[in-house]
């Protein structure tokens, strides 16, 4: 007998379009806890300009800043979320939990096959 589960992805689109999928709330929430864009890059294993497009477009689809960076060289330059890039995170976090929920239900009356 196999037990049947299921797997999904999740992203947050912004009309239609991709807005923040797991890598970009991992983004945002690395910002948030690390106050540097830089260091959330450096944890995530990405690069800085990779980041800095990847908020820039997210930044345009919404028309909104996510983050704010506050310039001030080595390690007196700072990045911090805008009360939007914290909606995001708490969004993405709700639609995962709305999403394992229903998978969880999911698992729990799918037969064996």
């Amino acid at each position: 007998m196999v037990k049947i589960s299921a797997r999904t992805k999740l992203w947050l689109t912004a009309n239609g379009k991709p807005l923040i999928g797991e890598g970009g709330y991992l983004l945002l929430k690395k910002i948030e806890e690390k106050g540097s864009l830089v260091k959330a890059a450096e944890e995530l294993g990405v690069s800085y300009s990779f980041a800095w497009r990847y908020l820039q477009r997210v930044e345009k689809l919404l028309g909104k800043k996510v983050v704010e960076s506050h310039r001030g060289g080595g390690e007196r330059g700072s990045t911090s979320l805008t009360p939007e890039g914290r909606l995001l995170i708490q969004l993405y976090e709700q639609a995962r939990k709305l999403v394992e929920r229903s998978i969880e239900e999911f698992v729990k009356g799918a037969p064996e096959l």
